[in-house]
């Protein structure tokens, strides 16, 4: 019998749509999101392919082929540890890559094939394990590490990493959604600006503009001029120094 799971993207869709929920409810917003800028985007493609490809596709080797996905993930999720929740995905990531790096494979556990309700107590010999994955044996390193968890409403056995990936995601991306924009000066308020005593000088890679206030004394007799520093700015920055006068 070939262990094939009816629904898998039911649990990453529910916890995308857990994350989005969750980031609404604390006024977020979808198209924050859209500005996000993660480094080496690219190996989270590999993790995707090499997932897809271990589940799906008749791979010759998909032990390795889910290690190099797993090893792909937890190096973009550790290089993007500056998003919050992003850890807690690197921590499930790094937890189902360790029983594949020392079986060559995730372990299942049989009896949580049969509490997901996926075979019955008498075929349980005759099962057969699809992609990279194998019955849990007395030689197995980690076992608890595997798919242990059956979850009989989406016909699935999942691991404790899966569930930590799940929690990652609903954190990364709810708080994606309240990430907010420097407000931006308009170009042709510039001039404008510059008229009143305004400075416009580059930081980064983008834009900034310096306010200077002078504050005169009341008193006509003094001479002292005191200034008032602000900044405005009109492209996102990490950061910004002022100009020295």
């Amino acid at each position: 019998m070939a262990f094939a799971p009816i629904a898998p993207f039911a649990p990453i869709g529910i916890a995308l749509l857990l994350g989005f929920t969750v980031g609404r409810l604390r006024r977020g917003r979808v198209t924050a999101i859209a500005g996000t800028r993660l480094g080496l985007s690219g190996l989270f493609a590999v993790a995707v392919a090499c997932g897809l490809a271990v589940d799906f596709a008749d791979v010759s080797n998909p032990g390795l082929v889910a290690l190099v996905g797993l090893g792909a993930g937890l190096v973009f999720s550790l290089r993007n540890f500056q998003v919050t929740g992003m850890m807690v995905i690197a921590v499930g990531v790094a937890t189902n890559l360790l029983p594949v790096a020392l079986n060559g494979a995730t372990p299942v556990r049989t009896q949580a094939l049969v509490d997901a309700g996926m075979v019955d107590i008498g075929d349980v010999d005759r099962v057969l394990l699809d992609g990279a994955r194998e019955l849990t044996t007395d030689d197995t390193i980690l076992p608890w590490l595997g798919d242990t968890v059956p979850v009989a409403v989406f016909d699935q056995v999942v691991s404790f990493g899966d569930l930590i990936i799940l929690a990652g995601v609903v954190s990364v991306i709810s708080n994606l959604m309240l990430r907010r924009r420097p407000r931006r000066v308009p170009p042709s308020a510039i001039a404008s600006l510059e008229a009143f005593g305004w400075r416009e000088f580059a930081v980064g890679d983008g834009t900034m503009v310096e306010v200077v206030h002078d504050l005169r004394s009341l008193d006509d007799s003094s001479a002292e001029t005191t200034a008032q520093r602000e900044f405005v700015p009109t492209a996102a920055s990490s950061s910004a120094k002022p100009v020295p006068d």
